[in-house]
């Protein structure tokens, strides 16, 4: 497999799954591997790691003999939360929200080569007091394989409960309510585009169209 893809008698479609630091002196310290040291005017800091530097390749970042071009986003879909005072069963199953968001677009192959495109689309929660976030996670992909000058239609669903987090107090998993920022992309070092969520209440849905370089205001889910 790999002498075909190196001969360029097969077009690669593997992704990262994790980032690759530029020295391993961008690596984090296992005793705080959410922050890293950095000087300040001669005095030691602490910053977040996803702050300072950026990866060499940023995570699902991936090469083609091809070219692909994203376009015509469509998002939806409807979710609910769990039931009120819901608590983790004692089997240890959980009550969470529900139901599956998707990202729906348009993948053009552009180049003279068939290939395969893995589109990922990422979240960034909303700030939630004593609650710490991640820049941004993955929410959901779908790879598709494309032949040159065609076009396919992608969908990439999204699971609500992979949005929620534990509240250890409440014992239940919530999604937080705010404004959810989503963007699709191809790796998590770049967007194609992007849209807003606002959830706000128990019963919630999206339908909206993301375009290249903006953000969508405005849209409940």
């Amino acid at each position: 497999a790999v002498a075909d893809v190196l001969l360029g008698r097969v077009d690669p479609s593997g992704r990262l799954t994790q980032a690759w630091v530029q020295s391993a002196g961008h690596i984090r310290s296992p005793a705080n591997p959410w922050m890293q040291d950095f000087p300040a005017n001669g005095v030691p800091q602490k910053d977040n790691y996803d702050s300072t530097t950026a990866p060499l390749f940023p995570f699902g970042f991936g090469l083609s003999f091809t070219t692909f071009n994203l376009s015509a986003a469509r998002c939806g879909g409807t979710a609910r939360d769990a039931p009120s005072g819901a608590r983790d069963a004692p089997s240890g199953a959980r009550d969470a929200p529900s139901g599956t968001l998707s990202c729906n677009i348009t993948v053009t192959n552009s180049g003279y080569r068939d290939g395969a495109l893995a589109v990922q689309v990422y979240a960034q929660r909303p700030m939630t007091r004593g609650v710490s976030r991640l820049q941004r996670q993955l929410a959901g992909f779908e790879k598709v394989w494309v032949t040159a000058g065609a076009s396919v239609r992608a969908s990439i669903p999204i699971n609500v409960q992979d949005l929620a987090r534990y509240d250890p107090d409440a014992r239940v998993w919530v999604v937080d309510a705010g404004t959810w920022q989503f963007w699709v992309s191809t790796c998590a070092g770049s967007a194609w585009g992007g849209w807003n969520a606002g959830k706000d209440r128990a019963q919630w849905g999206c339908d909206s169209v993301a375009a290249p370089g903006s953000t969508l205001r405005g849209v409940q889910f």
